[in-house]
């Protein structure tokens, strides 16, 4: 059995969703594409990720900089504590598993961090 989305015309897929993922709609009900197209999508929407942990990273950057003029730690459980329950709120409000949620937010945390240590390494010991 297919999931109700796919069962949606377009125009209340688009409106339910604010999303538009390829359908091909022979009138009621909407079918999705091939496998193959979808996994292009997906590959699509992946490649949408990277780019913007890349701008994530980016101003992890910035923000190692800031923190180093200010003599700031790198590490601050509070904020990153209070960016992951912002994330998992947001998921949670949106259908999405929160533990998975968490368990992204913590990795991207970690990965700002671990530039953050970096650069402040290199600029410590050039």
């Amino acid at each position: 059995m297919l999931p109700a989305w796919a069962y949606m015309p377009v125009e209340s897929f688009r409106k339910e969703t604010g999303s538009f993922v390829n359908l091909i709609c022979e009138g009621l009900p909407c079918v999705p594409m091939t496998l193959a197209d979808l996994r292009r999508e997906i590959e699509a929407v992946d490649e949408e990720i990277i780019r913007l942990i890349i701008r994530r990273q980016e101003i992890s950057r910035m923000i190692a900089h800031a923190k180093q003029e200010i003599g700031s730690a790198i590490r601050d459980e509070t904020r990153a504590e209070a960016v992951i329950t912002h994330a998992t709120g947001c998921g949670k409000e949106a259908g999405l598993d929160p533990v998975y949620i968490h368990e992204i937010f913590r990795n991207l945390i970690r990965m700002s961090e671990d530039l953050q240590y970096q650069i402040r390494k290199e600029k410590d010991h050039p």
